[in-house]
C-alpha cells in the first residue's frame, strides 16, 4: 500500500465534514501518514495528526465549545479573537505543542499578506501555525512567524499536493467542502475581505490542479450549511463526510495499492 496523505481545506464548522472522510478512511484499513491543512483543515488535521479518531473530533466539538470561539456574532460585528484564547483552546485538545511530537507528518499552509506568497510550515512550533493558517482579519488578527505575516492559508492553496509528496505521501487525496460564505449579512469591509478570499481559492484551486493535482479529489458534499453556523448540525456534517467517503473508498483503495513502477514495490 503506498504511503497515503491527506489534504483538508477550509470550511470553519464545516471542517466536521473531515473528521467523517478521515473515520470512513480508518474504517476501511486505509492509513493516512500525512497530514495537510488550512484554515478550519488545519485544525481538524493537527486533532487527526495528535492521535484524535474522526470519531472523537466529533465527540469534542460536541460536547465542547471548541468549534464555537469564532462565533457568527463575532464575524457579523467585527469583533476581534484573542490570539492568546485561541491559543489557550487549541492547547486544551491538542498536546502536541511542535509538528515533532505529533503522531503523523503534518504540513499547514498559510499566506503571507504582505508578499501575497504561500508559506507552508511542517517544523517548529504547532499552535501558531494553526492560528496563522485561520487567521482572517480584522476578526482574527495575522500574526507574526519566522519574517511572514501569516493569515488564511485559502489564499494562496488550494490543496498543496506537492508538498505533501515531499513529506513521503504517494497517494494524496484532496478533501474540500467547495461551498463558501454566506456573507449577506456582513459589514462591508469583511464583506469585501471574506468574498475576496472565495475567489482567491476558487483561482488558486484551478491553477494547483493544473500544475499540481492531487490523486483523487472528495467535494460534492451537497450541503447548504453557512461555515460560520455554529448551531449547525455537527453529527450531520461527519455524517455527510463519512457517506461520501464510503462511495469512492473503493476507488481509493484501488489508487492507493496500484503499482505504476518498480519503485513503487522499493519505496511504498
Amino acid at each position: 500500500m503506498k504511503k497515503v496523505g491527506i489534504s483538508l481545506s477550509g470550511g470553519g464548522v464545516k471542517a466536521l465534514i473531515y473528521a467523517g472522510v478521515l473515520q470512513a478512511l480508518e474504517d476501511n484499513g486505509i492509513e493516512v501518514d500525512v497530514v495537510g491543512g488550512l484554515s478550519g483543515g488545519a485544525i481538524v488535521g493537527a486533532l487527526y495528526a495528535s492521535g484524535y479518531s474522526g470519531k472523537q473530533i466529533l465527540e469534542i466539538a460536541m460536547n465542547t465549545n471548541f468549534f464555537t470561539l469564532i462565533r457568527p456574532t463575532s464575524v457579523i460585528a467585527g469583533e476581534i479573537i484573542n490570539h492568546d484564547l485561541l491559543e489557550h483552546a487549541l492547547k486544551q485538545y491538542i498536546k502536541a505543542t511542535t509538528f515533532d511530537s505529533l503522531n503523523k507528518k503534518m504540513v499547514i499552509f498559510c499566506s503571507d499578506i504582505e508578499s501575497k506568497e504561500q508559506v507552508v510550515i511542517k517544523s517548529g512550533d504547532l499552535i501558531s501555525a494553526i492560528i496563522g493558517s485561520c487567521a482572517v482579519p480584522p476578526v482574527i488578527k495575522p500574526i507574526y512567524r519566522d519574517g511572514h505575516k501569516l493569515v488564511d492559508g485559502g489564499f494562496s492553496t488550494a490543496y498543496g499536493g506537492n508538498h505533501l509528496r515531499k513529506a513521503g505521501a504517494k497517494y494524496v487525496i484532496g478533501i474540500s467542502v467547495e461551498k463558501w460564505i454566506d456573507v449577506s449579512a456582513m459589514p462591508g469591509i469583511m464583506k469585501d475581505f471574506v468574498d475576496a478570499l472565495g475567489v482567491a481559492w476558487q483561482t488558486v484551486s484551478i491553477n494547483e490542479q493544473k500544475m499540481n493535482p492531487v490523486d483523487f479529489k472528495i467535494i460534492g458534499f451537497d450541503d447548504n450549511t453557512n461555515m460560520l453556523d455554529f448551531n449547525a448540525d455537527k453529527e450531520g456534517l461527519y455524517k455527510k463526510g463519512y457517506e461520501k467517503t464510503i462511495e469512492f473508498i473503493d476507488v481509493i483503495k484501488a489508487g492507493v495499492n496500484k503499482r505504476n513502477s518498480i519503485l513503487d514495490f522499493i519505496f511504498q
